[in-house]
């Protein structure tokens, strides 16, 4: 899902930005296409070794209550707040809550 390639992207830097651009762009791995395949790969190949993964319980979970906050604006229409996703909402159990409002 999402496998987006190193081919699928171009990067143009604002002038005088050039170097800033590509050496952020450099960090990343190349070759790799992204998407949870790779994302799926690094945290068991942290785990096979041994080490950390990537991205910690408190970085997912922020990720996490994002998206879900994202859904549950799109599906109500409500602006949704930080923290508001308690677990008494439909939207902190399942990403469409209690279900997309249209047929």
């Amino acid at each position: 899902m999402y496998g987006y390639a190193d081919h699928n992207w171009r990067v143009t830097a604002a002038p005088g930005h050039e170097s800033s651009v590509t050496s952020a762009w450099s960090a990343g791995p190349s070759g790799v296409a992204s998407g949870h395949k790779a994302q799926f790969a690094a945290v068991l190949d942290a785990l096979s070794s041994g080490e950390a993964p990537p991205v910690t319980l408190p970085e997912t979970r922020r990720t996490v209550e994002l998206i879900a906050a994202i859904y549950a604006s799109a599906f109500t229409g409500d602006r949704v707040r930080r923290g508001e996703l308690t677990p008494d909402s439909p939207f902190y159990h399942r990403m469409d809550g209690t279900g997309a409002p249209w047929n």
